[in-house]
């Protein structure tokens, strides 16, 4: 009687420990599913039904697991964060190591993880629709800022990063810039791999883009001015800017630049016409721009590169983030054909540059070219143009000079001629 006992109590544990299992597993599976789902479809976007038609449970089977959607979330939310500690807290707390390898294989490691906190859509859903959660991912975020902030100081203890450029311009150089590059929509259009990217980045923002030797002067944090525009362009362009598309009306432009709506209507028959007029004006100004500058001289060519990266700046900065996003939503052709045309004007002036400047032996020859026209175009588009800088989240905008200081010179201290750099 006691053996049965005794065996009755075996069965019963090992039935018990056999479903503690599969419900361990279930969990583990409803993590991935999600994971997939709320990072790429969208948290609200995803329901409660296709997460447990996917692990082929029923709905109340899952709410068993989470007892809600939001819960469910957490889970997902906690595990990424586990996984990308268990990967960095070794090379945050390896001060023995070189500062550059530690941040390089900080990013390498962390990036197919963290990149999936990083796209804005993805982001504003949670925050609007799981508030709960995405406090504590924020406040997550910021304690692994702090973190990387240690290595840093780190390197300017031990004499391995720049002192003339604030810790804090750097910290927000790279938060800015790691950001847009864990982002897959920035080089989707492109022939760059996010491997080559995230190397070409971590390549400039060590190193920066000139030979050791050459020591740049500081740049002006002004904005390039531009011959005035005709006075309905300026106008349009200034409502445009501050109302965006649809909300500025050909009555307000028209009464701004005195004229009567006729003669308006005669020059543009619409607005779309007025709009188009104003981005035609701007390619003009920065092809005008172009065509001045030579990178052929040597004495010359730091001084026009900066003027490039400033000029270029300055034309995306008459167009504000609402005016483009309106244009985008009412006239997506011309939105389109425009984005395409600056981002191949601007790799082709920069291509340029570069190429120029490694004949001169002023730019590093083992520069990765294709990744590193990338950086310098998201650079400028997310941390130099106004409202860019405006809508920085979590870090205050640097200066325009100490941008470029890092995209020229690298956050490393510069101790002499690169030992790949060719003598002229």
């Amino acid at each position: 009687m006691m053996e049965f006992r005794h065996l009755f109590l075996f069965f019963a544990m090992s039935k018990k420990e056999r479903s503690e299992r599969t419900d361990s597993e279930l969990r583990s599976r409803a993590i991935e599913i999600a994971l997939e789902a709320f990072f790429t479809v969208g948290y609200s976007q995803t329901t409660a039904d296709a997460i447990a038609k996917e692990l082929q449970v029923s709905k109340k089977r899952l709410y068993q697991l989470f007892p809600s959607k939001e819960d469910l979330l957490h889970a997902v939310a906690v595990h990424v964060m586990q996984i990308i500690e268990d990967l960095t807290d070794k090379l945050y707390n390896d001060h023995a190591r070189p500062v550059d390898e530690r941040v390089s294989a900080l990013v390498t490691q962390i990036s197919p993880h963290y990149a999936r906190f990083r796209s804005p859509r993805i982001l504003k859903d949670i925050q609007r629709n799981a508030p709960n959660v995405w406090s504590e991912i924020d406040a997550w975020r910021q304690i692994r800022y702090l973190r990387f902030r240690a290595i840093i100081d780190d390197g300017i203890a031990q004499g391995e990063i720049r002192t003339d450029v604030g810790v804090e311009d750097i910290l927000a150089v790279y938060s800015v810039m790691v950001n847009k590059c864990m982002d897959y929509a920035t080089y989707e259009d492109t022939d760059v791999s996010s491997v080559e990217l995230y190397r070409g980045l971590m390549d400039v923002f060590f190193k920066g883009i000139l030979v050791s030797s050459v020591i740049a002067s500081k740049s002006s944090d002004h904005p390039i001015e531009f011959a005035p525009r005709k006075e309905i362009i300026r106008e349009a362009e200034a409502l445009f800017y501050r109302y965006g598309y649809s909300k500025t009306t050909t009555d307000d432009i028209a009464k701004e630049a005195g004229v009567s709506k006729r003669t308006l209507y005669e020059r543009y028959p619409r607005k779309s016409d007025l709009s188009l007029a104003v981005l035609l004006q701007a390619a003009r100004d920065l092809k005008g721009l172009c065509n001045e500058l030579s990178f052929d001289e040597t004495e010359s060519y730091v001084a026009n590169l900066q003027r490039l990266i400033l000029g270029y700046t300055s034309v995306l900065g008459r167009f504000s983030i609402p005016f483009m996003l309106d244009l985008q939503a009412h006239t997506p052709a011309t939105y389109e054909s425009l984005m395409r045309w600056r981002r191949r004007f601007l790799a082709g002036e920069i291509q340029r540059a570069l190429t120029s400047g490694q004949h001169l032996g002023l730019i590093r020859h083992d520069l990765a070219l294709t990744s590193t026209v990338l950086v310098l175009r998201i650079a400028i588009e997310n941390l130099l143009v106004p409202d860019a800088r405006a809508s920085m989240a979590n870090v205050s905008a640097p200066p325009i000079s100490a941008v470029c200081s890092v995209l020229l010179s690298g956050i490393s201290p510069r101790t002499g001629r690169s030992p790949l750099q060719p003598k002229h």
